[in-house]
């Protein structure tokens, strides 16, 4: 999408000028910052396949896994995951989905939350599902996360102790369950993911 074209916003549209404007007073970052994440947005979402593919080497995760299962693949702070860990947890964090939330194929996930491990986790866990991760943007308020759910039409979210806080006071108007990732208090219609990935004994590590 063109950042010339006009963007939506609420029953309207607004354009890049105002979007960046409006982003810059809800966050406190700097409008020329907003304006230079738009243009970064559009060329990622525009290369997503080729950045996918480049990133995987067009192998799926379960062959890189047979070969590499011992060797670090994400590294987190003083936190290490291996090809098997990781595949271990998208395994049961998919099964967690389809079983206990009714995740089915084409079904919108959402994800909201800081760059942890678990977010790449949830992306592959949610397409190897068949179902469709939803991006959203950790810097959103209240409001813009009640848009993005109802433009969107997620049911599920995965989010960190920040985002289920800013989703706290519209969560059941949306219809929304939440697993939380890292919580570190427990938040009212929030479940623990880690709680949910106990449930399936493949679980390596979580």
């Amino acid at each position: 999408r063109s950042t010339n074209a006009t963007l939506p916003m609420g029953d309207g549209t607004q354009s890049p000028d105002e979007f960046a404007k409006a982003q810059s007073a809800s966050t406190g970052l700097p409008e020329r910052m907003c304006r230079a994440n738009m243009k970064k947005n559009q060329f990622v979402m525009g290369e997503m396949r080729r950045i996918l593919e480049s990133l995987t080497r067009g192998l799926d995760l379960t062959v890189l896994a047979s070969g590499y299962g011992d060797q670090d693949y994400l590294v987190y702070e003083d936190e290490r995951l291996t090809f098997a860990d990781v595949w271990a947890q998208v395994g049961a964090m998919g099964a967690l989905l389809h079983d206990r939330y009714g995740v089915r194929h084409g079904d919108r996930v959402a994800i909201a939350m800081r760059n942890y491990p678990e977010w790449i986790v949830a992306f592959q866990a949610i397409t190897s599902i068949g179902a469709v991760a939803v991006a959203l943007n950790a810097w959103w308020t209240t409001d813009e996360l009640e848009y993005g759910f109802e433009d969107c039409g997620a049911k599920v979210a995965l989010t960190d102790q920040e985002r289920a806080e800013r989703l706290a006071p519209v969560r059941e108007g949306l219809g929304l369950s939440v697993l939380g990732v890292r919580l570190t208090t427990d938040l009212d219609g929030v479940d623990r993911l880690e709680d949910g990935l106990r449930r399936f004994p493949h679980v390596r590590k979580v």
